[in-house]
Parts: C-alpha cells; sequence; structure tokens
C-alpha cells in the first residue's frame, strides 16, 4: 500500500509539475495579452482623438462649403445682374451712336447752309 501511495504520489508530483509549468505558460500568454491589450487601448485613443478632430475639421469644411455656395449664387445673381446692365448700357451706346451720327450729319448740313448764308 504503501508503494501504491508512493506512485501515486509521484503521479500528483509529476501532473503538478505539468500543471504548473502550463499555468506559467499560460501567465506568460496572459502577460503578452494584457501588454497588447493596453497597446491596441491607447491606439484605440489615439485613433478616437484623430476622429474627433477629422470630424470637427468636417463639420468646418462643411460650413465653409456652405458659405462659399452661398457667395457663389450670390455672385452668380451679381454677374446675372451686370450682364443685364452691360447688355442696356450697350443697347444705350448703340442708340447714342446712331443718335451721335444723326446729329453729325445734322451739323454739317447746318454747317453747309451757314456756309452759303454767310
Amino acid at each position: 500500500m504503501f508503494e501504491e501511495v508512493k506512485e501515486r504520489f509521484e503521479i500528483e508530483k509529476e501532473s503538478f509539475k505539468i500543471d504548473k509549468e502550463m499555468f506559467e505558460a499560460v501567465k506568460e500568454r496572459f502577460e503578452i495579452d494584457k501588454e497588447s491589450f493596453e497597446i491596441d487601448r491607447e491606439m484605440f485613443k489615439e485613433i478616437k482623438e484623430r476622429f474627433q478632430i477629422d470630424k470637427k475639421n468636417f463639420e468646418i469644411d462643411k460650413e465653409m462649403f456652405k458659405e462659399v455656395k452661398e457667395r457663389f449664387e450670390i455672385d452668380k445673381e451679381s454677374f446675372e445682374i451686370d450682364k443685364e446692365m452691360f447688355e442696356a448700357v450697350k443697347e444705350r451706346f448703340e442708340i447714342d451712336k446712331e443718335s451721335f451720327e444723326i446729329d453729325k450729319e445734322m451739323f454739317e448740313e447746318v454747317k453747309e447752309r451757314f456756309e452759303i448764308d454767310k
């Protein structure tokens, strides 16, 4: 019986050594995983911060786009008004040019009559 207990003790002793080695291996992997988790957590924080910055920049860009679009619409309307005014001025110029030609011809006629009457 002593021999059987001794054998079981030796088997348990070996089993304990194996369990201890497995525990150490698991502990090492846990430490590695813990470090990896900490690295991942830090990276997540950095990514989150960059995302927040990108989100703010996107909002700023969005507002700037709205402002630029509004100014473009105003400039477009202003251009249309300027174009219409240019056309009106051009028409008046053509009328004034014709009127000037008529006035010039009348002046020449009056000048000729004046020369004749003189």
